[in-house]
């Protein structure tokens, strides 16, 4: 028997979960418990629909933290940089860093794309000002921020003239953290610090620390501020385009629906039932393995093939 039956047996009080699009539940349920032995009270029915409406997410090295306030628009960031730099030039820098911080927190919570030149000069402005109370590792992650958002940037003399410095010193500094994304190739995004995914689903290769990732829905666009400490998966789920669980059937097509379920339900078993077929989906040592339970029936042959056949 597989072991990952066996270590969804001892996890069924818990409700194995079990992904499926179309049917009722009833019908999936009694689909899966006559094919696994699991009475159907010990499964629990995901609908696909309720994993892709859930937010974006990270498997990996590194942390979302999506906003938790009153989503903003561009206006109020470019206002929140304005009061901050007339704070500074008033003598005032606790001022201009609470200024400073909203801005921040507003990126955090933008519901539409970012201005990054507006970004960027929000966190140059920020470093200077941790360099001028002396708190230089802060303002070294501050510096290295505004560099993921524009490699090029250059120090603003009407800015707190000890950070140019430290500008110069994190600038030379390798980008080794790969930010991979699934599904692999998306169209319209999701941005990361301003930045388009590549055609081909190749990974950004960004700096450690803090990255603004913006992702768009129907409902708008969602931004959240990541944390990168090495290599990380970034899973939009909403990115997800059907047909979606039957690509389960092939194996060299199963990564990215794999990494979906993994990121929205876990790393414990999960069934997948789909198109009369059935998958048991688990994590093993970081990696996702895929086990047919039930192959799915054949496609049904092309209308010129069935002519033929009946000739």
């Amino acid at each position: 028997m597989n072991p990952l039956f066996l270590t969804l047996v001892g996890f069924a009080q818990a409700g194995v979960p079990v992904v499926w699009d179309t049917g009722t539940s009833t019908e999936v349920l009694s689909f899966v418990a006559q094919r696994t032995g699991l009475p159907p009270d010990q499964l629990e029915p995901r609908p696909l629909d309720g994993l892709l409406q859930q937010p974006a997410t990270t498997l990996g090295l590194g942390a979302l933290r999506h906003c938790a306030t009153t989503p903003t628009q561009v206006p109020q960031i470019r206002a929140f940089l304005v009061r901050a730099e007339a704070a500074w030039r008033s003598g005032d820098a606790p001022g201009a860093m609470d200024q400073a911080d909203l801005a921040v927190a507003g990126l955090g919570c933008l519901k539409e794309r970012a201005e990054i030149p507006v970004a960027t000069r929000i966190f140059l402005l920020r470093g200077g000002l941790l360099a001028y109370i002396g708190q230089t590792d802060i303002a070294r992650e501050e510096m290295r921020t505004a560099l993921s958002l524009q490699a090029d940037a250059v120090w603003d003399a009407a800015l707190p003239p000890q950070g140019a410095a430290l500008l110069d010193e994190v600038r030379p500094e390798v980008q080794a953290h790969a930010l991979a994304l699934a599904p692999h190739t998306t169209t319209g995004g999701p941005w990361v610090d301003g930045r388009d995914p590549a055609a081909d689903g190749s990974p950004w290769v960004l700096r450690p620390g803090l990255h603004l990732v913006q992702v768009p829905s129907t409902a708008g666009i969602t931004s959240s501020w990541l944390t990168l400490n090495g290599d990380t998966l970034l899973v939009v789920p909403s990115a997800y385009r059907r047909p979606v669980l039957g690509r389960l059937a092939v194996p060299t097509d199963r990564t990215d629906i794999e990494r979906l379920l993994q990121a929205t339900l876990g790393n414990e078993g999960i069934y997948v039932a789909n198109g009369g077929g059935l998958w048991l989906v688990g994590v093993e040592d970081g990696v996702p393995v895929t086990t047919t339970l039930v192959e799915p029936p054949p496609p049904p042959a092309p209308v010129e093939e069935r002519k033929k056949k009946r000739r």
